[in-house]
C-alpha cells in the first residue's frame, strides 16, 4: 500500500517538475454539450434495457409463475451462450476498430463486413448445435430431464439469439461511428413491441408464448440492418449470408441423424462430424480468405485480452 502511494505522488511530482500546469478549476459548456449528446442516450439505452428485461421478468413471474419462469431462465441461458461469449470478445475489438475508422468508409464497411462474418460464422453453427441436439441432451444427462418442457422454448431463443448476432452488431457500429440516437430508437421500438407482445402471448399461451414472441420481436432487427446500410454499406449476404448458408446445412445434416439416438459417444460424434460438415461448406463458400480472416481477428482479439 504504502509503495503504491510513494509511486503515485512521486509520479505527480515528476510530472508536474517536467510539464508544469497551473491548478485550477474550467469549464467549457461545448465540451459538455458533446460529452452529453453522446453520453446521455448511451446511458439511457442501459436504463431502457432493465425496463425491457428485468422489469418485464417481475411482471412474467406474475403471469407464468416461478416454474415458467425456471423454463424461460434455462432456455434463454443455453440460448444466449454463443452469443455473449462471442459478442463479448469481439466487441472489445470491433467498437474501437469502427470508431476510429469513421471517416474511413471504405475500411470501415471491410472490418464491419469481417467482423459480422465471424460473429456469424462461429454463433449461428452453435446455436443450430444447440436446437437440434438439446432434445437428445436432456434425455441422457440425468440433472437435465426436468427441463425437457423447455426445449421448445430453447428453439425460440436460438432464434432469437441468431438475429440478435446481427442486430448487436449493428447497434454497436452506430454507437462507435457516434449515432447513439439512432440506437436510443432501437431500443425504444424494442421497449415497446416487448411490453405490446410478451404479456398478452404470455397470458394466452404461457411460458411457451413468451418464448415465442421473443422470437417474433427478433424479426425487428432488420430496422437495425437497414440504419446501419444507409451509413455504411456493408456487403450482408457475404457477412451473414454464408454462415447461413453452412448453418442451413449443418442443420440438415443433423436433421437427418436425428432417429439415430444413444448416449455420448452418438452426440460426439454428431458434433465432430457435423463441425466438419459446416467448415466444408464455409470454406467451399469463402475460399482460402476464410483460415486468413479468422486468423487475423483471432490475433486482435488475444492482444486486447
Amino acid at each position: 500500500t504504502w509503495a503504491v502511494l510513494a509511486r503515485g505522488v512521486v509520479g505527480l511530482v515528476a510530472m508536474y517538475a517536467v510539464s508544469p500546469w497551473k491548478i485550477g478549476f474550467s469549464y467549457s459548456s461545448a465540451v459538455l454539450k458533446k460529452l452529453l449528446r453522446f453520453g446521455l442516450p448511451y446511458q439511457i439505452n442501459t436504463v431502457i434495457a432493465v425496463l425491457k428485461d428485468d422489469l418485464m421478468t417481475i411482471v412474467l413471474g406474475k403471469i407464468i409463475g416461478t416454474t415458467g419462469l425456471g423454463y424461460l431462465g434455462w432456455a434463454k441461458k443455453w440460448a444466449e451462450q454463443p452469443l455473449r461469449f462471442f459478442m463479448d470478445n469481439v466487441s472489445k475489438v470491433a467498437f474501437p476498430a469502427f470508431s476510429r475508422l469513421q471517416d474511413d468508409k471504405e475500411k470501415l464497411k471491410k472490418s464491419v463486413e469481417k467482423t459480422l462474418f465471424f460473429l456469424c460464422f462461429l454463433t449461428f453453427p452453435v446455436l443450430v448445435g444447440f436446437s437440434t441436439l438439446a432434445p437428445q441432451m436432456v434425455k441422457i444427462i440425468p440433472r437435465y430431464l426436468k427441463w425437457q418442457p423447455a426445449v421448445l422454448a430453447l428453439y425460440f431463443y436460438c432464434f432469437n439469439s441468431a438475429w440478435a448476432t446481427v442486430s448487436t452488431s449493428m447497434t454497436n457500429l452506430l454507437n462507435a461511428i457516434g449515432h447513439v440516437k439512432k440506437t436510443f430508437k432501437l431500443m425504444i421500438m424494442w421497449l415497446g413491441l416487448t411490453w405490446l407482445i410478451i404479456p398478452i402471448l404470455a397470458v394466452k399461451f404461457g411460458y411457451n408464448g413468451v418464448a415465442f414472441g421473443v422470437g417474433i420481436i427478433s424479426l425487428s432487427s432488420v430496422v437495425a440492418v437497414i440504419m446501419a446500410k444507409k451509413l455504411v454499406n456493408f456487403a450482408l449476404l457475404d457477412s451473414v449470408g454464408k454462415p447461413l448458408f453452412a448453418s442451413f446445412a449443418l442443420a440438415l445434416f443433423l436433421y437427418f441423424l436425428r432417429f439415430w439416438e444413444g448416449g455420448y459417444l452418438i452426440i460426439s460424434f454428431k458434433v465432430l462430424s457435423g463441425a466438419i460438415i459446416y467448415l466444408f461448406f464455409s470454406y467451399l463458400l469463402k475460399g482460402r480468405i476464410l483460415l486468413k480472416d479468422i486468423s487475423l481477428i483471432w490475433h486482435e482479439i488475444k492482444q486486447k485480452n
